[in-house]
């Protein structure tokens, strides 16, 4: 597992069809300092292979990595400060929060670790009354905000 220290490092999730949204703001991300990885599960990517750079070290997906347990994503939310989810409309749903995302924003809460979101999470959202319990950050929709968080 990569050692990432906790100044500015920032786990992100997201949907496996927000995966073109992922390189654009990993790269606003990187402009801005911050040091952004994230942890998918092949059937996240499947069909998007293209898009995504495979010899990227900071992308951790199980076909590469090997089996990536529930307590590797644990521990790699555990080491950074943050965890950021891409949530954008998919299927008319504003704010779409996928099972992995969702997973994962209850390790950072019981982490104690800002939860960060791109867009609001509407009341729409599978999982809501739980999300709704995780106090969570909005970006309004501006990857750019997040300076006015993480520091």
């Amino acid at each position: 597992m990569k050692k990432i220290d906790r100044n500015k490092n920032i786990v992100i999730c997201f949907d496996r069809d927000f995966t073109s949204h992922y390189v654009k703001e990993k790269l606003t991300l990187n402009s801005l300092n911050y040091n952004a990885i994230s942890i998918y599960t092949d059937s996240q990517l499947s069909g998007k292979r293209g898009i995504i750079d495979k010899s990227d070290t900071s992308i951790y997906s199980f076909e590469r990595r090997g089996n990536i347990l529930l307590s590797d994503c644990f521990e790699f939310v555990k080491k950074s400060n943050s965890l950021l989810i891409l949530n954008y409309e998919k299927n008319n749903i504003k704010g779409y929060v996928d099972s992995f995302s969702f997973l994962n924003m209850v390790f950072a809460s019981i982490l104690s670790k800002k939860v960060v979101t791109l867009n609001n999470v509407m009341n729409n959202v599978a999982y809501y009354p739980e999300i709704s319990l995780i106090k969570t950050i909005s970006l309004k929709g501006n990857i750019k905000n997040i300076s006015n968080y993480i520091y």
